[in-house]
């Protein structure tokens, strides 16, 4: 035991070799120990804001890596407080002649020095090894796709990347203005993606080939592209838009530059007129950003949010000038049926809005993420957004105004994410495929597009952790 001890205090510190007396810790151990209090530390004050308001946050997977480390933390600063005030008794006792009880006293200083450290350091270990073991296993082999293929080239996905996107003019100011998002690199991917995706060199023709091929397959008519007239609904993501004025650098949200690019394509490109389009989101507001950055040079498109006119309280409401913004409506006559009623309640009651129930047309702008729930969310969760309940969940009614995802949650959970919202086992139903085989959702969407500009998803090249700089498309 002893043994152990003394080998536990040379790794810590530096034994000279002349005096045998110990010193100071190197370098590197000093870092390694003031790592290992501001993660300690940093995973107590976690645990302690996240799930004392809510006890039920304790199963999310952040608080299963920070739990133990915050337990040993603390088993930590109680070894090392017990271990020094029993120190300090041997020391006494020893000064007093007392050399047997001092004598046993130092070694259960010594004891509990070595059980704390050892503890914490397993401890610590175990959470890291969690985290590298832990890794997915999908049920079914990679490269094995399902369902049958779509498009002009079925199955086609897209992906366009440019590094010239992001940060090349400059690294200050916001994310959002032309100096750090280049808006000529965005209308080339937005061009190129297209192109790619349907083969065709020119983008007019490309364009039109788009609405042939889905005017042949959706509607049953041959050789019919787009007529002035028809409406086109543009689904963005506004769930971290939540005023008109963005005061800080939240990446999960549309970006200007790529939804100007994509205006510009259909008005330009395939010659839809402003008043055709109408870009919305039933929950949240169309940030100034986006907002005036587009409307500035496409002044008939149609904007449609959550609370436009309502002007809401919640995070001190949108803001006092909503513009030609306006708020969505639902249509009662275009309702959501669920494949399981006794788990999603509202079936053949909620509602689309009116933006969608009255377009030919819908793009899907997704911004593709990890989500605390579902695991992921790109163009399928994007429709949380697109749905109207008569009777939602009342501690969010008073702000969501009947525009409320929360009564599908239970339908879409990838882990425990609550004591009431158990994971749903692989295999299972989920209320995703219901919104995506809406005939007035998924059946109305022309094109998918998923927008990873900002953030840093990715370690690899080309990436190398920057910004992802890319859109997807299909």
């Amino acid at each position: 035991m002893f043994s152990k001890i003394r080998q536990l205090a040379i790794k810590l510190f530096t034994v000279c070799q002349q005096s045998g007396k110990t010193t100071r810790p190197e370098a590197g151990k000093r870092k390694a120990l003031w790592l290992w209090i501001i993660l300690g530390l940093a995973s107590v004050i976690w645990v302690l804001i996240r799930v004392v308001p809510k006890p039920s946050r304790a199963t999310y997977p952040c608080q299963k890596i920070a739990q133990p480390l915050a337990a040993g933390f603390i088993a930590w600063l109680l070894g090392l407080a017990g271990a020094t005030l029993i120190w300090r008794k041997a020391r006494s006792l020893f000064h007093k002649k007392r050399y047997a009880v001092g004598a046993i006293c130092f070694a259960a200083a010594a004891l509990l020095c070595y059980v704390t450290l050892s503890d914490t350091r397993d401890v610590a270990a175990s959470a890291v090894n969690a985290l590298n073991t832990a890794a997915f296993v999908p049920s079914d082999p990679a490269n094995s796709p399902v369902g049958t293929a779509k498009g002009i080239h079925p199955g086609r996905v897209v992906w366009v990347y440019d590094s010239l996107l992001c940060d090349q003019g400059s690294t200050s100011g916001w994310w959002w203005e032309d100096d750090r998002t280049d808006p000529e690199v965005a209308l080339r991917m937005m061009e190129q993606a297209l192109i790619n995706l349907t083969g065709i060199a020119d983008p007019v023709v490309a364009w039109d080939s788009v609405f042939r091929y889905f005017n042949r397959t959706r509607y049953g008519q041959n050789n019919v592209g787009y007529q002035a007239g028809e409406k086109i609904a543009i689904k963005v993501n506004n769930i971290f838009s939540r005023s008109y004025e963005w005061t800080s650098s939240q990446d999960y949200r549309p970006c200007p530059q790529m939804l100007h690019a994509l205006l510009g394509q259909l008005v330009n490109m395939a010659g839809v007129p402003e008043a055709d389009i109408t870009v919305y989101d039933c929950i949240f507001y169309h940030g100034n950003p986006v907002y005036q950055y587009c409307h500035a040079d496409f002044p008939g498109v149609r904007w449609a949010e959550g609370d436009a006119t309502d002007r809401s309280n919640y995070e001190s409401g949108p803001g006092p000038d909503p513009g030609t913004r306006e708020k969505v409506v639902a249509d009662t006559q275009c309702v959501v049926h669920y494949g399981d009623p006794s788990l999603v309640p509202g079936s053949g009651k909620v509602c689309l809005p009116t933006v969608v129930s009255k377009a030919r047309y819908l793009i899907n702008v997704a911004l593709p993420r990890i989500h605390e729930l579902a695991g992921v969310t790109c163009c399928a969760k994007n429709h949380f957004g697109s749905v109207w309940h008569p009777d939602p969940p009342r501690e969010n009614s008073y702000y969501y105004h009947g525009w409320c995802p929360f009564y599908m949650h239970k339908a879409v959970a990838s882990l425990n994410f609550a004591d009431d919202i158990p994971m749903r086992p692989m295999g299972s139903y989920n209320a995703l495929v219901d919104l995506m085989g809406h005939k007035e959702l998924g059946g109305k969407t022309l094109l998918y597009i998923g927008e990873c500009i900002r953030a840093k998803l990715w370690s690899a090249p080309p990436f190398n952790g920057g910004p992802a700089s890319s859109i997807f498309m299909s």
